[in-house]
C-alpha cells in the first residue's frame, strides 16, 4: 500500500511539474491578451506558446501585461508573424521540456518588433536553454536578442537579420552550414559567434558607421551597403 502512495505521489508530481500549453487562434482580434486569441487561454508565466502554421500579422501585448517567462515559443511551419507591445517588455524563455525552448521553423518568419525583447534565461550544466532558429528570424531597430546567459545555446541553421541587438558569445551562439546572418543596420556590433565555413556574414546596413564584431573568424562574409557614404580600413 505504501508504494502504491509513493507511485500515486511521484505521478501527481510529475503531472503538476508539466507546462501548460496554448495555442494562437487568432479568433477575436490581434491582442495577446484576449482569452478568446487561445485555445487554452491566454498565456501566463511558464507556459508553453505555439503560433501554428498558416498565422499572419501582428500579435501585440498591452502595456498593463508586464514582462512574461514562458517555458517555451514555437512559431510553426510558414507562419509569418510580427510581435509588438504598446509599452517596453521582455519575453524571458526559460529551460523548459523542449529540446528547443524557443524555435522558429522552416519556412516561418518571426519578427521581433516594437517593444519587445527576448531573452534566454540561464539554464543548467549539461541542459542549455535552447534555440533552434531554422526559418527567418528579423530583430527590428532597438531590439533585443541576447542568448548570452549562463548555459544558453542558439543553434542557427536559417536566417537571423539584425537590424537591432543580438548579443552572443562563440559557445552560446552558433551559425551553422548555410546559414545566413544579415546586419542590417548602421554602426552597432555583429554578434560573437561561432560561424560554420559555409555560413555567411553579410554586412548591408552601414552608412557612415563601421559595426564592432567584424574581426571574428567566419565562414563567408561580404560587404553590400548601398547606403554607405564613407570609405572605412580594416
Amino acid at each position: 500500500m505504501r508504494k502504491i502512495y509513493f507511485l500515486l505521489m511521484a505521478l501527481f508530481l510529475a503531472v503538476g511539474s508539466w507546462s501548460q500549453t496554448t495555442t494562437w487562434t487568432g479568433g477575436v482580434n490581434t491582442n495577446w491578451d484576449n482569452a478568446g486569441n487561445w485555445d487554452n487561454g491566454v498565456p501566463l508565466a511558464n507556459y508553453v506558446v505555439i503560433i501554428p502554421a498558416g498565422t499572419t500579422g501582428n500579435i501585440f501585448r498591452v502595456a498593463q501585461a508586464g514582462d512574461i517567462t514562458l517555458d517555451g515559443l514555437e512559431i510553426q511551419g510558414n507562419a509569418s508573424v510580427r510581435f509588438s507591445s504598446t509599452a517596453a517588455r521582455t519575453i524571458t524563455i526559460a529551460n523548459g521540456a523542449s529540446f528547443n525552448d524557443f524555435a522558429v521553423a522552416a519556412p516561418a518568419s518571426f519578427t521581433l518588433g516594437t517593444n519587445l525583447n527576448i531573452t534566454l534565461a540561464s539554464g543548467a550544466a549539461g541542459n542549455p536553454t535552447a534555440a533552434g532558429i531554422d526559418g527567418d528570424f528579423i530583430i527590428e531597430t532597438n531590439r533585443t536578442y541576447d542568448t548570452d546567459n549562463l548555459n544558453v545555446l542558439t543553434n542557427v541553421d536559417g536566417i537571423i537579420r539584425n537590424s537591432g541587438v543580438v548579443l552572443g558569445t562563440a559557445t552560446r551562439l552558433s551559425f551553422n552550414g548555410g546559414s545566413l546572418y544579415v546586419h542590417a543596420r548602421n554602426g552597432g556590433n555583429i554578434p560573437v559567434a561561432t560561424w560554420n565555413a559555409t555560413s555567411t556574414a553579410s554586412v548591408e546596413g552601414i552608412i557612415n558607421s563601421i559595426p564592432a564584431g567584424v574581426n571574428q573568424v567566419f565562414g563567408n562574409f561580404t560587404w553590400n551597403s548601398p547606403s554607405q557614404v564613407v570609405n572605412f580600413s580594416f
